[in-house]
């Protein structure tokens, strides 16, 4: 499986995920919301109550666990609400494994 992100002409160049991450593989996976996560998948963040000033917040939890080399695509979604009145984040991610 090889992964290969880009950045379009005319795009932001962001430093905290990659516009676009174009993958090779055989199977494609969809990962319902989860605590935890790895760098070869598309993630979709959603977070309660989300304001500007949470970004360099959640911008250091991701450098915590993300090679800058090798960021995934991502989208940050804030929210009223999930599925449980605890809950404050939620991850969804998308991966491309080989067959096996």
């Amino acid at each position: 499986m090889g992964l290969q992100r880009l950045t379009p002409e005319g795009l932001f160049k962001p430093t905290a995920y990659s516009q676009v991450v174009v993958a090779t593989g055989r199977r494609l996976v969809f990962v319902s919301g989860q605590v935890s996560m790895d760098a070869d998948v598309k993630l979709t963040t959603y977070v309660v109550r989300y304001t500007p000033e949470l970004r360099p917040l959640l911008a250091e939890a991701r450098a915590a666990i993300f090679n800058p080399a090798a960021l995934p695509a991502s989208t940050l979604v804030g929210v009223q609400a999930l599925a449980e009145p605890g809950y404050l984040i939620e991850v969804e991610a998308i991966a491309v494994t080989e067959l096996g």
